[in-house]
């Protein structure tokens, strides 16, 4: 199994569709998985947010010509909408980065 697969399914293990607790899920995380796969998962999860970030921009972009602010959120409300995204799982994200 590769590791994208595998650190989805760490992502699909936090089980944030039912548990929107992150101190909770953060505990059942360390609890289970090793500490550098946990540290290795964050890093392909940043790297999620990142390539999220750059499809919703350019999408804002091409529809308004403004890269800032077309789905009306500050900068932390738009950080937590692309971590729910990814927190949904991989099916999820990819529909949104091929039709945001």
């Amino acid at each position: 199994m590769n590791d994208i697969v595998n650190y989805w399914r760490i992502i699909e293990f936090a089980d944030w569709k039912n548990c929107k607790d992150y101190e909770l899920i953060g505990d059942r995380m360390r609890q289970v998985f090793d500490p550098r796969a946990l540290a290795k998962a964050e890093d392909f999860y940043h790297a999620r947010l990142d390539e999220l970030k750059r499809v919703l921009e350019d999408h804002a972009e091409a529809k308004t010509g403004n890269r800032n602010n077309y789905y009306g959120l500050g900068d932390d409300g738009f950080w937590d909408l692309r971590a729910h995204i990814i927190g949904l799982g991989e099916e999820f994200f990819l529909k949104v980065l091929k039709d945001p």
